[in-house]
């Protein structure tokens, strides 16, 4: 997630903070890989695109992307478009903060607010 999400106040204080925390507990999961993008990255692949999570199966005929859209979520999972998508989130994935420093960069600024 890029710094501006981790950044934004909708809601107010409390309402940002109980999100951010709700960030750090999801996390913790062992099926979760969080990671900010922060704004010294510059552009980066996906910037601008709609919400995506890549579900990454045991199997990987299984990957699904799942992107949101005005319409509601779509679904990717053609191996051609999973691999462009794999591809993007890994050079993504480089230009990130490590899990560890995410989550600390996340209580950070859960600790200004």
């Amino acid at each position: 997630m890029s710094e501006a999400a981790v950044r934004m106040r909708l809601g107010g204080r409390s309402v940002a903070r109980a999100q951010l925390e709700y960030l750090l507990e999801a996390a913790d999961r062992p099926n979760v890989t969080l990671q900010v993008i922060p704004f010294a990255a510059g552009g980066f692949p996906l910037l601008g695109d709609s919400s995506v999570m890549y579900a990454e199966a045991s199997n990987s005929h299984l990957d699904t992307v799942q992107m949101d859209s005005p319409t509601g979520a779509v679904f990717i999972d053609s191996p051609a478009q999973l691999a462009n998508f794999r591809t993007r989130l890994d050079l993504v994935e480089q230009v990130a903060l490590t899990p560890s420093k995410s989550r600390d960069f996340i209580r950070t600024v859960a600790k200004e607010l």
